[in-house]
């Protein structure tokens, strides 16, 4: 699937949303810091998380740039690796 063709999917879901709500958890899956050359401010890191359903389900693998006042960086929106969808993996 193509990126934007997940990234739709995604923001039609409400994922992130659901997330900021804390009607989801989330879980690290990568956390590394950035290095000073990728043009973001120091201190901010780079992320992998998984959102979990009630249940511990995965529902979705996004990445994001934290920044150090806790926002996230680019568009504000995390940018989605993988989602299961009625028990299908989609990803890009």
């Amino acid at each position: 699937m193509e990126p934007s063709e997940i990234r739709e999917l995604f923001n039609i879901s409400g994922l992130f949303e659901r997330v900021v709500r804390g009607d989801l958890r989330t879980v690290l899956e990568a956390d590394r810091s950035v290095r000073a050359e990728v043009g973001l401010p120091e201190g901010t890191r780079s992320q992998m998380v998984w959102y979990l359903g009630q249940e511990g389900q995965k529902l979705a693998l996004v990445h994001h740039y934290l920044l150090p006042d806790g926002t996230i960086g680019g568009s504000g929106r995390p940018d989605p690796k993988q989602m299961i969808l009625d028990d299908e993996i989609i990803y890009c």
